[in-house]
């Protein structure tokens, strides 16, 4: 399980004020985008990181409790 998030605007969102220096004007549309990016980054790191323990330990889990999991995931 991973999550699909495009991380190309955390690049213009570090170059912001660089671009704001040099007089350069961002369309609305871009900068909308990035201001739900800069709202929605912090969770998506914690989602990220929560899935990639997630992942780490559904892979560390034996056989012998894999059953026990499985029965408690289908209750979810």
């Amino acid at each position: 399980m991973v999550l699909n998030f495009n991380t190309n605007f955390f690049n213009i969102l570090k170059e912001k004020p660089n671009i704001d220096r040099i007089g350069i004007k961002l369309s609305i549309s871009v900068t909308f985008k990035l201001t739900d990016f800069k709202l929605l980054y912090p969770l998506v790191c914690s989602v990220q990181e929560t899935l990639r323990t997630f992942n780490y330990t559904n892979s560390r889990v034996t056989d012998r409790f894999a059953k026990l999991i499985a029965e408690k995931k289908n209750d979810a």
